[in-house]
């Protein structure tokens, strides 16, 4: 295993300061939104826009994002405010995470529609984002288990949110090969072989409800990862005796299928 530089904190900060200077400073006042008490009522709504974006409060964007409105018409919307979303992703403590509500659906919904909803630029730095986000929060793993940023559970947000599989996949092949993340490595691992000795799939709930169609691509680099020389030499000294889930692993490595991820829809 290799060593590798750690600590992107720097380089995430950048990246997030470019995405604000090329978001506008505030969402459009024709920002769409469901008005029910539950979503985003009127004072709200109007809250929301008028106040700039990086100010914007954690709970108002869990508003918005949670809103039953579906993708909007006019993607100013989300091109204001993806810059404030990645950027309380990016804190443990904002309680923004995965799972099936996971705050980028409606970004990848959009850019499933229309790939050119962002400009190449934003695109660039939304790739850069996402690999910094792997490889910064999972050496982590180890010191904080139950943390929103995991390997696993960032692996699906990105994919949720409409990242390129490769771009995903490659920076986990980084965090895997460097000795800081082993730890994530490990736990990528052993939630993906619980769930297949759980219910036979990989339970990824919120890509296979949301993100559906991207599951042969991710399953072949799941194929790949699994077959790959990092993994390959942790299943090999693992028992499967001591941890069944290592042995489920190395039986399927290089035969999932999208079934094994679409399954997880109907769990």
């Amino acid at each position: 295993m290799t060593t590798a530089p750690l600590g992107h904190a720097a380089a995430l900060r950048a990246v997030k300061e470019a995405l604000y200077h090329r978001a506008p400073s505030h969402v459009p006042a024709t920002l769409e939104a469901c008005s029910c008490a539950h979503c985003l009522p009127p004072d709200r709504r109007a809250l929301m826009i008028a106040t700039p974006v990086r100010d914007l409060p954690a709970p108002l964007v869990r508003d918005y994002l949670d809103s039953a409105h579906g993708v909007p018409k006019d993607p100013a919307d989300l091109r204001a405010l993806l810059p404030r979303v990645l950027d309380l992703l990016g804190d443990a403590d904002t309680g923004f995470c995965t799972g099936l509500r996971t705050e980028l659906r409606r970004f990848g919904a959009a850019r499933a529609q229309n790939p050119d909803v962002f400009d190449p630029q934003t695109q660039a730095l939304m790739r850069d984002w996402g690999r910094l986000m792997l490889l910064h929060h999972g050496p982590a793993q180890a010191h904080r288990p139950h943390s929103p940023h995991t390997a696993l559970a960032l692996t699906e947000t990105l994919l949720v949110g409409g990242w390129p599989v490769e771009t995903v996949f490659g920076a986990l092949d980084t965090l895997f090969a460097i000795e800081a993340g082993a730890q994530a490595r490990l736990g990528f691992l052993e939630s993906l072989g619980h769930s297949l000795l759980q219910d036979g799939h990989l339970g990824l709930r919120a890509l296979a409800m949301f993100r559906p169609e991207t599951a042969p691509a991710v399953a072949a680099a799941l194929n790949r990862l699994l077959l790959g020389p990092a993994v390959q030499d942790l299943l090999v000294l693992t028992d499967p005796a001591d941890a069944p889930w290592a042995g489920a692993l190395w039986e399927q490595a290089g035969t999932l299928t999208p079934g094994h991820i679409l399954a997880a829809s109907t769990a």
